[in-house]
């Protein structure tokens, strides 16, 4: 670098106005690579800086700025996981980078969970919490694109219920108050890149229907980190997850999934309970719209995949009252579509080996 590591942190004070967060992006990475550890601090000072813009920058620099904090120290880390959570309250921040930040938090968590450190002042703090004995996976996966949509659903008539307590053996684990924190954040801000989802509905059309969209396994570490707080996180995931999340297979994943994790011994009473009702309804939803979007391009190339996922649509409808008439609306709407004949025997021949 031609600029020392005074000349940095002057920098960090007054680039704004003068420079465009991507330009800083870029010197402070550069300035990064220095083998002077003045000036890798200063550079990663002046990474943090760039951070409250962060919905001016594209997800690698946003991730470069977060690892240049990380390999500083935890508490630069922290910064910089809060100078992007406040950039995306104002929207135009991708959900994976948020996704990655909750990811930083719970690394954080996991960090003072074993080595407490002081935190500054200031930071607000919860004082206890019971962890169930559930732990969510721990993986970081590379920031890649995704998004989906927020459909507006139609309640059907709910039977008034509440999530039972989880069945595993659930106990207080002495959870220190910073650690405490950093695992409250890390479900916050995984929760703001689910509303994020729905936002870029539009933008994302095609992972809107795939089995396998780019976010889901962010999504399922997120329901593993909402059992590890409690019931109560689970269903406001259930909610954040029925508003974010447009692939059928997804959400049917999520449903089967959160009901293993509440208890299976309490399926019936997990199914009336009004959030998970709705993620249900919603993945129903969902598996409708991707039918009837499949029938208007499908080939007979793709008659397999179809038949597999109508198979794994009456799964999902066999788990509300209502869902097997609906169900069979459906199969009565394509057996009257002008698709070929060939199609419906398929269809016909899978339902009657069906076995849920």
């Amino acid at each position: 670098m031609e600029i020392g590591s005074a000349a940095l942190t002057i920098l960090v004070e007054c680039w704004d106005g003068h420079l465009t967060p991507p330009e800083v992006a870029s010197l402070a990475d550069r300035a990064s690579r220095a083998r002077d550890s003045n000036m890798v601090r200063a550079a990663a000072e002046l990474a943090l800086s760039c951070l409250p813009h962060a919905h001016a920058l594209n997800p690698n620099e946003i991730q470069r700025a977060l690892v240049q904090c990380k390999e500083q120290d935890n508490l630069m880390l922290e910064k910089a996981c809060m100078a992007v959570e406040e950039a995306a309250k104002g929207g135009g921040v991708y959900p994976e980078v948020l996704f990655e930040v909750a990811h930083q938090w719970f690394w954080l968590y996991e960090q003072t969970a074993v080595h407490p450190y002081h935190t500054e002042p200031g930071l607000p703090l919860p004082t206890s919490v019971a962890l169930s004995s559930v732990h969510p996976a721990s993986t970081f996966p590379a920031i890649q694109g995704a998004s989906l949509p927020a459909l507006t659903t139609q309640p059907s008539p709910l039977v008034s219920g509440g999530f039972p307590p989880p069945e595993e053996e659930t106990h207080s684990q002495p959870v220190n108050p910073h650690s405490l924190h950093h695992l409250h954040a890390a479900y916050r801000v995984g929760m703001l890149a689910l509303e994020m989802l729905g936002r870029r509905a539009h933008n994302d059309h095609p992972n809107n229907f795939s089995r396998s969209p780019p976010y889901t396994d962010d999504v399922k570490w997120l329901l593993g980190l909402a059992a590890k707080l409690g019931v109560n996180y689970v269903h406001q995931f259930c909610v954040g997850a029925a508003k974010g999340v447009l692939s059928p297979f997804v959400l049917q994943e999520i449903v089967m999934e959160t009901l293993q994790r509440l208890s299976p011994a309490h399926a019936h009473n997990h199914l009336r309970a009004p959030a998970f009702h709705q993620l249900v309804q919603r993945c129903q939803q969902a598996y409708m719209q991707y039918i009837h979007h499949r029938l208007i391009h499908l080939t007979p190339a793709d008659y397999d995949d179809f038949v597999n996922a109508i198979r794994s649509a009456r799964s999902a409808f066999c788990l509300t009252p209502m869902g097997m008439m609906q169900f069979n609306d459906i199969l009565q709407n394509l057996k009257r579509s002008k698709q070929t004949k060939e199609l419906w025997q398929r269809v016909s021949l899978e339902m009657t080996t069906f076995s849920p």
